[in-house]
């Protein structure tokens, strides 16, 4: 999602969002993803609906034990809603 790397112009401390497509759900389902972090106070997930944002997931207070990392969160089913990795 980002690299800490002037290679790709992003400076420490730069606050980087991936903000998914508008997507609907009309039955619960399983989000998973993959994450790479360094630091548990950078990173967390959000779900946008309307104008509203809820963190959904946000790291355990240790760094992993290995590097990349599988993560899953329950989701409702939403009309409109959008992902928002921060």
């Amino acid at each position: 999602m980002a690299w800490n790397n002037k290679q790709f112009g992003v400076q420490m401390g730069n606050k980087i969002q991936l903000i998914s497509a508008v997507m609907s759900a009309n039955q619960p389902f399983c989000l998973h993803f993959w994450h790479y972090i360094t630091d548990v106070n950078t990173f967390v997930v959000k779900l946008r609906t309307n104008d509203t944002e809820t963190v959904i997931w946000k790291p355990k207070s240790s760094i992993p034990k290995f590097p990349w990392t599988r993560a899953s969160v329950d989701m409702d089913g939403h009309q409109n809603f959008q992902v928002n990795f921060e």
